[in-house]
């Protein structure tokens, strides 16, 4: 039986970075995005947010000694309560992201990947959370 980790396209790399979330009534929650790839993000927060739901991320990490960030919209593909209700882990996927954006973002994964392989690129930096 495959599960939906067998059948990702993309690759997740864990990560610990600051996001902002815009909820489908506007309103904004702060969360920690801890897996990316290509296609999609994971993120923590204290709000419980259903499957379906289109909702707005932003995103910061460290590219070159700047801070810098990303912004999309996500549709929520999954979610689970923490242990004693401390939040909620959300899954979704990317579903529009400004050529911009994009570009980094596939800059970003790439630069996870060659981490993950040979350790942080000089070049880049380690990838981290940003702290305003």
């Amino acid at each position: 039986m495959s599960t939906s980790s067998d059948r990702r396209e993309h690759i997740r790399h864990s990560v610990s970075w600051r996001a902002r979330i815009a909820l489908e009534d506007t309103s904004m929650i702060n969360a920690t995005v801890t897996n990316i790839s290509e296609g999609g993000i994971s993120f923590q927060c204290d709000t419980f947010i259903p499957t379906g739901s289109l909702i707005k991320i932003e995103f910061y990490f460290s590219h070159q000694q700047k801070s810098a960030k990303v912004r999309a919209a996500i549709k929520v593909t999954f979610n689970t309560v923490m242990a004693d209700n401390k939040g909620a882990q959300i899954g979704a996927i990317f579903v529009k992201i400004a050529p911009q954006y994009e570009a980094m973002l596939k800059k970003i994964v790439e630069k996870l990947e060659d981490q993950s392989k040979n350790g942080p690129s000089d070049s880049f930096g380690k990838l981290r959370i940003l702290d305003k």
